[in-house]
């Protein structure tokens, strides 16, 4: 995303009511669901009412699919930044929306395939997982930036977990992906990034700091996994000297 899209979008983001906030003119609540929709419709209308009129309609339909129609209008309009502040405000109940966004991980823009592509695992789409794996082997670092932050939100210890650390591998991560990655990998006790993650903080450069996080972070898990490797065995041992013909009990 370039610099002068983000600062639009930051715009437009702050400019809207929080979700315990009223909207900035209170008699908006008086509006039918048709009215409001006729606004998002109308790209006369400001980018910032349109959104806070989509963020209107969710609120006033949490518990059904009103405002199915109101994010189908606002995730097909041309403005990038109408898009992703849709994006920002999709329900994880709407099931038309999300679907949506998965039709959007095609989107010719970068910054709405990538938006949407975060939104959907916060609401923990596992259908990401394959798209990931493609994402991670991309020359586009914004894929593979999107793609650390999905697999951060979904990893598991099976496909998630697993891909994370094929990623290690890829040669094309600059320094902040690596970074990020290692930061994952240690969260999950994985030790094959602790020889790397000591070169970075002992050169004291631009991630010296992040580097010294994720290695105390790799201590602490492996520090964790001793202390229960050993409350295991001890159970395991109490458990055998219970039993008749077991260790510490001949019977």
């Amino acid at each position: 995303m370039d610099d002068k899209l983000r600062l639009r979008l930051e715009a437009l983001i702050s400019d809207l009511p929080g979700p315990d906030q009223p909207l900035n003119d209170p008699a908006e609540s008086d509006l039918s669901d048709n009215q409001l929709l006729a606004r998002l419709r109308d790209p006369q209308q400001s980018a910032t009412q349109r959104l806070a009129d989509l963020r209107h309609l969710t609120a006033r339909h949490r518990v059904d699919h009103g405002a199915a129609e109101a994010f189908q209008i606002l995730l097909s309009d041309p403005d990038e930044a109408i898009v992703l502040g849709a994006i920002a405000e999709v329900p994880a109940f709407d099931l038309a929306a999300l679907d949506r966004l998965r039709l959007l991980l095609d989107h010719a823009r970068p910054a709405i395939r990538q938006a949407s592509a975060r939104a959907l695992a916060r609401r923990k789409d596992r259908t990401l997982l394959p798209r990931m794996g493609l994402w991670l082997q991309s020359d586009d670092s914004g894929n593979r930036q999107a793609a650390i932050d999905v697999l951060a939100w979904l990893a598991d210890p099976h496909d998630g977990n697993r891909l994370l650390a094929s990623a290690w591998e890829i040669p094309t991560l600059d320094a902040e992906e690596r970074i990020a990655l290692a930061r994952l990998l240690a969260e999950r006790g994985d030790d094959r990034v602790a020889d790397w993650l000591v070169e970075i903080f002992e050169e004291n450069g631009q991630y010296a700091d992040s580097a010294r996080q994720a290695l105390e972070i790799l201590l602490f898990r492996a520090e964790n996994a001793d202390d229960s490797a050993a409350e295991q065995g001890g159970s395991n041992a109490m458990n055998a000297a219970e039993i008749p013909g077991k260790a510490g009990n001949p019977g």
